[in-house]
């Protein structure tokens, strides 16, 4: 968890663990609401992964995987201009 003076704030899980000898799964997840101290620039984020794996044989293993993402952001552009000077 990460929190700042800004207003943001991101979470995230990582959790893996065997189902038995032979499988195992692992999720990881993100949510992230990031402001900034510029106005309206900011990141939002919500993601999830899903994995799994499975021995068949000693050689063989099958594995599955599948993942959600929604991102939402803004990025304001650093344009720094002089109205009152001109180049003749």
């Amino acid at each position: 968890v990460r929190v700042d003076d800004h207003g943001s704030f991101r979470t995230a899980v990582d959790v893996n663990r065997p189902l038995s000898r032979r499988a195992a799964v692992r999720f990881n997840a993100v949510f992230n609401d990031g402001e900034s101290w510029k106005d309206f620039v900011f990141n939002k984020t919500q993601a999830a992964h899903l994995a799994g794996t499975f021995n068949l044989t000693g050689s063989t293993t099958l594995r599955v995987e599948g993942e959600y993402g929604d991102i939402e952001r803004n990025n304001a552009g650093n344009v720094l201009s002089d109205q009152y000077s001109g180049v003749n």
